[in-house]
This record gives C-alpha cells, structure tokens and sequence, in this order.
C-alpha cells in the first residue's frame, strides 16, 4: 500500500523535479505517505479545513498562504513573500496529494498531475489500510 503511494509520488517528482516536497493524505487528514521536506503532520487536517471552509488567508509549516484557486478537485495557495507555493489536488475526495513548488513554475499542470495522482491512489488503495 505504502509503496504503490511512494511510487506515484516519485513518477510525479521525476516528471515535475520543481516539486521541493510531497504528502498523501486522506480526507481524514491521516497522512499515508510523505517527503523531508513537506512534513505536514496536523497541518493536513487544516489543509482540509481551509479548503473546505473557503478561507482565504491561511499558515502551513509557518509560511502564511493567501488561496489563489480552489474549486471541487483542486487548491492552490501562494505564499506572499513568492517564496513558495503549496498545490494540492484529489479525485473524488478521499486521498489528496499536497506538493510544495516554487512560485516561478508551472502550477496548472503540476495541478492536474496531483488529481491524476490522487485518483490513481483511490482507485489502487483504501484509506482503511492506513
């Protein structure tokens, strides 16, 4: 299971080498698998709760954020500073796939290879396992 979530998130990391940092959790906010350099630990719950609620302004790992995107599948939030960018995206809500990128990059498709990747996990692993 860890593996199968591992593996999805180096073919992501390989395809887009800007990601500094990647973690997999579930709607749960439990997380299954993740990078050094993105230990988000209770932060995925807020991760979960800033997108539910709607809420603009936000601090993740003790960076603030301001939300620039946030639909159905997707999240994006920007650091003001321009240091950072965190992206996030799921399938059908269940497993969500966070990465961290540079301001500079292409978030778009980054974005959507988070989707894919969260729908690959839910479609391959179940959040019971964890």
């Amino acid at each position: 299971m860890v593996n199968t979530i591992k593996r999805t998130i180096r073919i992501i990391q390989s395809n887009y080498p800007s990601i500094r940092g990647a973690c997999v959790f579930t709607s749960e906010g439990r997380i299954a698998f993740q990078t050094e350099n993105m230990q988000l630990g209770s932060d995925a719950s807020r991760l979960l709760q800033v997108w539910q609620q709607n809420q603009k302004e936000f601090t993740i790992k003790h960076l603030n954020f301001v939300t620039a995107l946030r639909d159905k599948n997707s999240f994006v939030g920007i650091n003001p500073s321009g240091a950072t960018s965190i992206i996030c995206g799921t399938g059908r809500g269940t497993w969500y796939v966070a990465v961290f990128v540079p301001m500079d990059v292409d978030k778009t498709s980054i974005l959507k290879e988070c989707q894919r990747a969260a729908k690959s996990i839910e479609s391959t692993t179940s959040i019971f396992s964890i």
